[in-house]
């Protein structure tokens, strides 16, 4: 049984529980290592794709989008600094 059979079959949060039974034993890095994988691999595409198109979408009806990130590139936290001062100021 896999959890997209039993999640079709019988629900959600039956079929949540099944997860945690399906990765007990396993080392914790094993599973951070699979969910660095997966993201990377699969969703970060796909998140990436409907993001985009959302933000589009919303643009044509005339709402304007910006992004704020936490993570700063190495090398410009000097300039995010600077930033952040002027919009508090």
């Amino acid at each position: 049984m896999s959890y997209t059979n039993l999640d079709a079959r019988v629900g959600h949060w039956l079929a949540y529980p099944f997860m945690v039974q399906m990765l007990r034993g396993a080392k914790a890095e094993d599973v951070l290592q699979l969910r660095r994988a997966y993201f990377s691999g699969t969703l970060s595409n796909n998140l990436r794709a409907s993001s985009v198109r959302i933000m589009r979408e919303l643009q044509q009806g005339g709402v304007q989008s910006h992004i704020i990130s936490a993570r700063t590139p190495p090398g410009r936290a000097e300039r995010r600094d600077a930033q952040i001062s002027n919009i508090f100021c």
